[in-house]
């Protein structure tokens, strides 16, 4: 990015302040009511760069004809991106695509004009842009949490709930009450694999933005894992109250689908990516581990569904099915005895590669 040094100065944070004898010359040039400040933002509208223009209009776009130079998407749709900055009949300023350049992205959507806001931001060739003048007081802006409706502290509820929902889920199945030392396992494993995930996905927020947000991430895999306790927990029990042997078999995808989502949710709401490429890397991570899962069930078993157990039980009031006969028991019994013995007849793959001949 840059900005043609007769006409514009870089007063940004890590700029060369101004020599006061061009301030001066500047002063005398033009008039400070007259000066336009041109700011690129991230994608969290923090400030990168800010340049000081003293006359309009202001040529904005990724040609190097440009008062201010993009280095954005200047090919999408094999079109250059080209706008200006130029000051309407009401006296404000406006920001115009030139003819022949794709839209701009304004608040609203797309547009081939919009009226300079400076509390706003605008997009040009990928680059997202905000413009204001020498008489522009900013307001203190609020903090706004990056998960809005959660709270910028949800860490300190979500993560103590994420650590007793293991725990709890170890409880129930410790019938024998002898396995204390399991439940300090739980803790420490699962707030180091909680880390550990949290921590990359701050360092991919950290690369693409100014802030790593490790406690929203932190907080957002902190309520992936009560989500997934709670589905699982809830299959389970309408497997049992109607007789579903499906939902037991493919339940595994239940982990595919919540880590999918979590990933969506990390990439687009947290690191603040397109839609579109937060949605494929859900779809890429969630179905990779779908994938894998399913192909552990086949390499163990020979099929894709998961054994038919319920580690569990319920309450007998919550079985809504009704129950067999003794005959359709016996029957049944007798379809897996054969079941079994079928599976068992079949020989072994041998270890290894088997370069033995039969004569």
């Amino acid at each position: 990015m840059d900005a043609m040094s007769d006409q514009s100065a870089p007063v940004g944070p890590g700029a060369v302040p101004l020599d006061p004898a061009d301030a001066h010359v500047a002063t005398a040039s033009a008039s400070d009511a007259n000066w336009v400040f041109v700011e690129t933002l991230d994608k969290h509208d923090g400030l990168r760069e800010r340049h000081r223009f003293l006359s309009l209009p202001i040529g904005i776009g990724t040609a190097y004809r440009n008062d201010l130079i993009l280095d954005g998407d200047d090919h999408r749709d094999g079109l250059h991106s080209a706008a200006r900055i130029v000051r309407g009949d009401d006296g404000g300023l406006w920001v115009e695509a030139l003819d022949g350049a794709p839209d701009l992205w304004a608040p609203g959507g797309k547009t081939r004009r919009w009226r300079v806001d400076g509390n706003a931001s605008f997009i040009v060739g990928g680059q997202r842009l905000r413009v204001r003048t020498a008489d522009f007081v900013p307001a203190p802006a609020p903090r706004v949490p990056v998960l809005r409706g959660v709270g910028s502290k949800a860490w300190l509820w979500a993560l103590p709930l994420a650590l007793v929902t293991l725990l709890f889920e170890v409880w129930i199945g410790d019938l024998d009450g002898e396995r204390q030392s399991v439940y300090l396992t739980t803790v420490f494993s699962a707030a180091m694999v909680l880390a550990l995930w949290a921590g990359a996905w701050a360092l991919v927020s950290r690369l693409t933005g100014r802030v790593s947000h490790f406690l929203t991430h932190l907080a957002l895999a902190a309520m992936a894992v009560v989500a997934l306790f709670v589905l699982d927990y809830a299959f389970d029990t309408l497997a049992f109250s109607f007789n579903l042997a499906i939902i037991q078999k493919y339940d595994y995808a239940l982990v595919g689908l919540v880590i999918g989502a979590l990933v969506w949710c990390h990439a687009f709401l947290v690191v603040r990516t397109h839609a579109r490429t937060a949605a494929v890397a859900a779809v890429l991570v969630g179905g990779a581990l779908f994938a894998f899962q399913a192909l552990g069930a086949y390499n163990q078993r020979g099929s894709l569904a998961s054994s038919s157990t319920l580690s569990v039980l319920r309450p007998p009031s919550l079985r809504v099915a009704t129950g067999h006969s003794s005959a359709e028991f016996f029957s049944d019994t007798a379809t897996l005895k054969l079941r079994q013995r079928a599976e068992s007849s079949r020989p072994e793959k041998p270890e290894g590669n088997d370069y033995s001949f039969d004569e």
